[in-house]
């Protein structure tokens, strides 16, 4: 039985339609924290990465120059989320030349060398999250995904640390940085919790902790130490992106193919669809006051999907599948040769992933009456296998002779069959902003699109086709930095949202005395003394949709009923539905209440007074991650706790 079985809560505040949930109390101390006058942002992207930064001779130019980049693979701003390793674990490649090097390799090397990309997606299923969440490099081999993502943030770390600043006369150190991370706003406390231990791991805040990367082994990860995690701050990618818009919009720049903008007045409510290559994240804001940059409050919880830009290579890939006859390119990628499957994912990959990337990202940039056939280069390993069923299938089909042309090294693509591989994209995205602007209570006065693909051609015109009439569509220059250029302007702007929404109706799971009346009888218990309790009700600490105000944290009261008790676990439980009078934690009347993680809490030896030891827990919603403060209510000493969204036991 859990620990947290033992524990009875109290101080709770029962509303007028029966819901008990924790008290909402006025913070005590200050929110707010002091920066570092360094800055380093990482955005942390499905398909891409990119960091932007801010040093203390930066502030006084960035309003009028921009946040300056990180030049990567040479002059790149932003490159694949790629990476090689060696036979020995150690970094070879990064980016465009990982992409590079990997499809250099010998025949003999494919099978040893370990290659990484794309894999943001393995975090899209939260409640499959776990610290020991293993992912499968090229060659087959498991590896643990917290390490790989550190592994990455140590090689952009070092990057700008060693090759680009200290190279230049700078005498910076990795710890003399702030630094932030971007995460989509629909992720909840696994995904981000991952992104942080990595952070750790990586050696952002103080002393890296990750070697050469290793194979999974079959002892469980425990989690990091770290002693300044203060120093690493998570960013919602929609909210960063904002402030960039913002910062944008005084200058009077838009992308060449958009609109020229209107001004932004208080009041004005607007929309940021952050468009990546793997999520869609809408936030909505209000502009409440105006200083240096709009101070914002959230009207709506963000909501998201999985339409990202990978969707459309996804379309483009079973499109291949039905035009070559061969479900999932078998005899290309799944032959008995390990060496040639490996060398020939790399080709596929170069195929979708660059070649038919580069035209889905500037396709629709002519006119309707102008635009033109797509051309997608083939390597010869794929014609020589399939150059003939390919011409066969053609000669089988008049749509699919309309559509495409095979020529002598490349496939040529009519415009009206693109934008079939953007269809179910484009119709998730509509869908999403139209469900979301029903549910606002104000009218939105201009849709931002950012993102690697929020920047698309094709998007913008069909987006601004369905929304024209209601708001105005704005694309601001570079959508693809929008992300990590306000990721480093927010740290700077942490009072940019004065008010964020709960994202879900967060509790956690407590034992109260047996009412006949209103609890379920499966659910009774009897305790040593006789009396009965019942077991797993299900305690609210905030709801969905709720407004967090800054100045107020959630309070919740525990009594450990054993009086030599030195720790406990409370269980900490989600839902996507409202608050109920009365809900449990597990069954199918659970609300879908999810367990998501645990509360760690150590306890003050008991009193030699008798006097009962209670423990006062304040839940603070109104940052990116939620943060619990514990203290012994009696002494006010504080008490060590902890909060893990990631042991795979959870």
């Amino acid at each position: 039985m859990s620990l947290s079985k033992w524990i009875a809560s109290s101080e709770v505040k029962v509303e007028q339609n029966g819901v008990q949930r924790a008290k909402k109390i006025i913070r005590k101390g200050s929110r707010t924290f002091s920066p570092s006058k360094n800055i380093a942002a990482i955005d942390f992207g499905t398909k891409n990465c990119s960091l932007a930064y801010i040093t203390e001779n930066d502030t006084t130019n960035i309003m009028k120059t921009g946040v300056p980049k990180l030049p990567l693979n040479g002059t790149f701003l932003r490159v694949p989320t790629a990476i090689l390793f060696n036979p020995e674990g150690h970094v070879l490649a990064f980016g465009h030349d990982a992409r590079r090097l990997f499809g250099n390799l010998l025949d003999i090397e494919y099978s040893q060398y370990l290659y990484f990309e794309e894999i943001k997606m393995n975090l899209n299923h939260e409640q499959e999250i776990s610290r020991e969440m293993q992912v499968c490099a090229s060659n087959g081999k498991q590896c643990y995904l917290v390490d790989v993502i550190a592994q990455i943030l140590k090689h952009l770390k070092l990057t700008f640390i060693e090759d680009h600043l200290q190279p230049s006369g700078h005498s910076f150190q990795a710890s003399d940085f702030d630094w932030v991370i971007t995460v989509p706003a629909i992720w909840r406390a696994k995904g981000k919790q991952i992104m942080r231990e990595a952070g750790y791991k990586a050696g952002l805040c103080s002393k890296e902790t990750c070697g050469r990367l290793k194979v999974t082994s079959a002892q469980p990860l425990a989690p990091p130490q770290e002693s300044s995690p203060e120093k690493l701050l998570l960013a919602l990618e929609p909210e960063s992106a904002s402030l960039y818009c913002h910062q944008m919009l005084r200058r009077g720049l838009v992308a060449p193919h958009c609109e020229a903008p209107r001004k932004k007045t208080l009041g004005s409510t607007y929309l940021i669809v952050d468009i990546g290559g793997g999520t869609v994240d809408v936030s909505s804001h209000k502009i409440v006051s105006v200083k240096v940059y709009p101070v914002v409050e959230e009207l709506h919880q963000p909501v998201g999907n999985y339409c990202g830009g990978t969707r459309v290579n996804q379309e483009f890939l079973s499109f291949l599948e039905k035009l070559t006859g061969d479900s999932e390119l078998s005899l290309y990628v799944k032959t008995t040769d390990p060496e040639m499957n490996a060398m020939n994912k790399c080709e596929l990959d170069e195929i979708v992933n660059v070649s038919f990337e580069e035209q889905k990202q500037t396709f629709g940039r002519l006119d309707e009456s102008s635009q033109r056939d797509t051309v997608i280069r083939l390597p010869p390993s794929f014609l020589e296998i399939y150059r003939e069923a390919i011409i066969d299938n053609l000669a089988l089909s008049e749509d699919l002779k309309e559509q495409v042309t095979l020529e002598r090294r490349s496939l040529r693509i009519s415009a009206s069959q693109m934008k079939v591989f953007f269809t179910p994209v484009v119709k998730g995205i509509i869908t999403l902003l139209s469900e979301h602007l029903r549910r606002l209570l104000e009218a939105v006065q201009v849709i931002y699109l950012v993102g690697g693909f929020g920047g698309c051609p094709y998007l913008y015109m069909r987006i601004k086709e369905t929304f024209s009439g209601q708001c105005q569509i704005i694309v601001p220059p570079n959508p693809e930095l929008a992300v990590v250029e306000g990721a480093a302007l927010f740290h700077f702007n942490p009072s940019f949202i004065q008010a964020r929404r709960a994202d879900a109706t967060y509790g956690k799971s407590v034992i109260r005395p047996f009412d006949n009346f209103i609890h379920d009888a499966r659910r009774k218990l009897t305790d040593s003394n006789g009396r009965a309790l019942c077991e797993n009700l299900f305690q609210t600490i905030i709801e969905i949709g709720e407004v967090i105000n800054p100045d107020y944290v959630y309070l919740c009261t525990s009594v450990p009923v054993s009086s030599d008790q030195m720790n406990v676990h409370i269980e900490i439980f989600s839902s996507l539905e409202n608050a109920r009078e009365i809900w449990y934690t597990d069954g199918d009347d659970s609300g879908g209440a999810v367990k998501i993680g645990e509360l760690m809490v150590d306890l003050p030896p008991c009193a030699d007074n008798g006097q009962k030891r209670e423990v006062e827990f304040t839940f603070d919603f109104s940052h990116t991650e939620i943060k619990v403060v514990g203290f012994e209510k009696t002494s006010r000493l504080q008490v060590k706790t902890v909060i893990d969204f990631l042991t795979s036991h959870i």
